[in-house]
């Protein structure tokens, strides 16, 4: 099971149940992260974001921040190529 981030503008960290899963500090490409190890079957489950456009040492214009990209919720069965696939949108309460 991977959570598929499209965007996250300039520098993102990411955690599921209170335990960080993955960053970036390139917001122009998206990463993904396996969650099955964290991933509560039997609860509620909780995915927490940080973007920051801050210090960044760069003479790049300001881009913007946050999540400007969508985010997947990838589910593959391992035996298997094909994959079914939710889209949260910022803004939206999905549980997982």
């Amino acid at each position: 099971m991977l959570l598929d981030f499209e965007g996250i503008m300039l520098n993102g960290e990411v955690w599921l149940n209170g335990q960080k899963i993955g960053r970036t500090d390139y917001g122009y490409l998206g990463f993904e992260s396996d969650i099955a190890a964290v991933l509560r079957y039997d609860a509620d489950n909780v995915v927490a974001v940080r973007a920051s456009t801050g210090e960044t040492g760069s003479s790049r214009w300001y881009t913007g921040g946050g999540l400007f990209r969508d985010v997947h919720l990838v589910v593959k069965d391992t035996l298997h190529n094909g994959f079914a696939m939710a889209i949260l949108r910022a803004g939206q309460k999905a549980g997982l």
